[in-house]
């Protein structure tokens, strides 16, 4: 950046640096042509060796072009074939927990509902079946393509494939697709910095300056090295589709993207926009066939056969009836797996017409029996959640939880869960905060000034850091809470090659925590001692506690922005890495404050009572170091970590059991069962229909009171 300044501003002022060559030349000309003869040859000698410098650096300045060029391509092509392994690593497992390719892929068929394929023999209509989806991408001129389809065709499934199968015969120069839920983006924001912002969150590690370069992410984007699969435009609200559409064919026009969306949503938008999506051909998918299902049905299963003989006969008997509509689409049979899977399990009702007469009446009833079955009795995992439990659990936070933009259910909005969360908060972290400050400003100031002094202090310095957090928790409204918790990096060079930003946060966060703190000791100590020994130990404390805010700030910047671990995002590795970081905090409160408190109590009485106030400090300073971490940013510079939050809410909600006290090991084992899905640090429900079964059910049930969770709830979440 700097280089191309003085190059800008070199040719603002042309005429300064030509006036310079000119008065140089003719001043060595003057002095060869003014001195004895000899002094020519000198000169000539001296041109000589001049010549030779000026041509090594004329070389060099060539070549440095072409060395940056090449580093930067070869950067670029490392972090495109980074970016692909994840991106591999990320789906083909959330592939393997959904069971999308065991016993066998569904044969899901599709066929071009608007636009025309150019293939090898003209234009044709295509269609075929999921695994031949990728080589249609390929052989589109434009690589734009859309998939409609009905609620619960497969659409998200047929992304997340058509990515596996991109990565699997991708060549080193072309992009990488990248699947991303589209609800997050609003379309008046620019594309490719959404783009960068989401590749930043779900894989930290390639925003590694040392290892790519600074804005690496922006220029793999820009250089068209990232193919966008965008899922869910129809999650977006209806006013923000059309224009997002125009939007992409203004910031995507010429580039490779696919878009998933419901066909009537789709429709609609394209209607209302006025312009469908540029060169994209759109692919519908089709309702799954008789056979496709009657296949699919028992496959892998103790005695499938026989136990699924009656349905497929119905299926094969009345190909337009009931039950061949409800299995129409990948979903229900999905579920119709799902909930028939266990051996002993009777699948013969779904073909009974007096119990079930209409598709409506047995896409019900599989809804109904998902999560019974897949929470079933005999399961023998540890721990095991009884099926009313998680429904309970489930139906809570598919009320509460999920994001309103989103709809991704954040370890980090649990806040928001909590009906009074400014009071809740307020109260337990003034509370903690004040108690622990006040015990040790009244022991401390008890060693130097004597017991009156004391009670004094504890009493100014607990209510002051008492209201301080309980106003700094309860001034937020949860909803508020959008940011993402930090990844924690720990690194040594991270720590050599600093920011300016972060130097700057460093030293707000010195001068604003020094200063009060500063002039809290210093007015206690004055009024007891005189203003003397107050000035002098006011001023050290401010010194030492704003040098010791300031190396946690500096260390929170440069230690927690990103992880560099090549391992892929998840709710729990975020948690962790955001308690990590915020117990970085207060470790570096408790190795600096405790002694220098210790040192400055010791002056005035002796070293048995700095060495108790000492360690009080060191235990209080560990836990306000904590609280601190969790307050707003807007409050206190360094702070707004997730993980405090996050603790009071949970542990608040399972007091009132409401969700259970190990909350995220509940909704992992949910994801591992199949009924939620994950995308990097959050989780979501796996299919819509799911979701609003769960609000439908929970709206409709009486009220429980507060404390009518599950009997057993205390010890599952134990």
């Amino acid at each position: 950046m700097s280089r191309s300044r003085n190059i800008a501003r070199s040719l603002r002022r042309p005429w300064l640096g030509r006036l310079v060559f000119v008065a140089l030349l003719v001043a060595v000309l003057g002095y060869l042509a003014g001195g004895p003869p000899d002094r020519l040859d000198t000169g000539d000698k001296l041109a000589s060796v001049g010549a030779l410098i000026l041509g090594a650096a004329a070389l060099v300045l060539s070549v440095s072009p072409v060395r940056a060029v090449l580093l930067n391509s070869h950067v670029g092509d490392q972090q495109a074939a980074d970016l692909a392994e994840l991106v591999r690593r990320q789906w083909a497992r959330e592939a393997a927990m959904r069971l999308l390719r065991r016993p066998e892929p569904l044969a899901v068929r599709w066929s071009t509902a608007a636009g025309r394929v150019v293939g090898d023999g003209g234009d044709e209509r295509a269609s075929g079946d999921a695994g031949y989806l990728a080589e249609l991408f390929r052989r589109l001129p434009a690589r734009r393509l859309v998939i409609v389809g009905v609620p619960g065709s497969g659409k998200s499934v047929s992304a997340l494939l058509l990515t596996l199968d991109i990565i699997a015969a991708r060549r080193s120069d072309e992009p990488v697709p990248v699947l991303l839920p589209v609800s997050s983006w609003d379309p008046h924001e620019d594309l490719d910095r959404w783009l960068v912002c989401r590749l930043v969150e779900e894989y930290p590690m390639l925003a590694d300056r040392h290892r790519y370069g600074d804005d690496a992410v922006l220029r793999l984007v820009r250089a068209g090295r990232v193919l966008p699969i965008l899922d869910g435009l129809d999650e977006l609200p209806g006013h923000r589709r059309p224009a997002a559409i125009a939007a992409l064919n203004t910031a995507s026009a010429g580039r490779p993207i696919v878009l998933t969306c419901r066909d009537d949503t789709y429709a609609a938008a394209v209607a209302a926009a006025g312009m469908p999506l540029d060169g994209a051909v759109v692919v519908a998918l089709e309702p799954v066939t008789v056979e496709a299902a009657a296949a699919y049905l028992p496959a892998g299963q103790v005695d499938g056969e026989s136990r699924w003989a009656k349905p497929i006969a119905e299926l094969r008997a009345h190909p337009g009836g009931p039950l061949a509509r409800a299995l129409a689409t990948p979903l229900m049979i999905y579920l119709a797996r799902t909930v028939y899977a266990a051996p002993g399990t009777d699948p013969a009702g779904l073909a009974d017409r007096a119990q079930l007469p209409t598709a409506a009446h047995i896409e019900d009833h599989l809804l109904d029996r998902y999560l019974p079955a897949v929470y079933a009795a005999a399961d023998l995992r540890v721990p095991r959640y009884h099926a009313e439990q998680a429904r309970t659990w489930l139906s809570f936070l598919a009320t509460r939880l999920p994001d309103p933009t989103t709809g991704d259910l954040a370890w980090w909005n649990l806040p928001r869960c909590v009906s009074r969360w400014r009071q809740v908060a307020g109260l337990i972290t003034g509370s903690v905060a004040g108690l622990a400050c006040g015990a040790t400003a009244a022991l401390t100031t008890t060693l130097v000034a004597g017991p009156g002094w004391g009670l004094l202090s504890g009493l100014v310095a607990g209510g002051y850091i008492g209201l301080m957090c309980g106003l700094g928790y309860g001034s937020e409204d949860p909803v508020s809470r959008t940011g993402r918790p930090r990844q924690l990096r720990l690194r040594l060079r991270t720590l050599l090659s600093p920011t300016r930003a972060s130097m700057q946060r460093a030293a707000q966060c010195t001068l604003v925590i020094g200063l009060q703190v500063g002039s809290f000791v210093g007015i206690g100590i004055g009024l007891s001692r005189g203003v003397g020994p107050g000035i002098v130990y006011g001023a050290g404390m401010a010194l030492l506690v704003g040098l010791c805010a300031g190396i946690i700030e500096y260390l929170a910047q440069n230690l927690t922005r990103l992880t560099d671990e090549p391992d892929l995002l998840s709710p729990r590795t975020s948690l962790a890495s955001d308690r990590a970081a915020c117990l970085l905090h207060a470790s570096v409160g408790v190795l600096v404050l405790g002694p220098s408190l210790g040192l400055v109590v010791a002056a005035f009485t002796d070293p048995l009572s700095g060495l108790a106030a000492g360690l009080a400090l060191t235990i209080s300073s560990a836990l306000l170091g904590v609280l601190i971490a969790g307050l707003p940013t807007s409050w206190l510079p360094g702070a707004g970590l997730q993980w405090v939050p996050f603790t009071i809410a949970r542990t608040w909600l399972a007091v009132r059991r409401q969700t259970p006290l190990r909350l995220l090991r509940f909704l992992h084992d949910a994801h591992t069962r199949g009924v939620l899905r994950q995308e990097g640090a959050v989780y979501q429900f796996r299919h819509a229909r799911v979701l609003e079964h769960l609000l439908a059910a929970s709206a409709t049930e009486p009220k429980a009171p507060a404390d009518s969770g599950s009997r057993d709830s205390a010890a599952v979440a134990a």
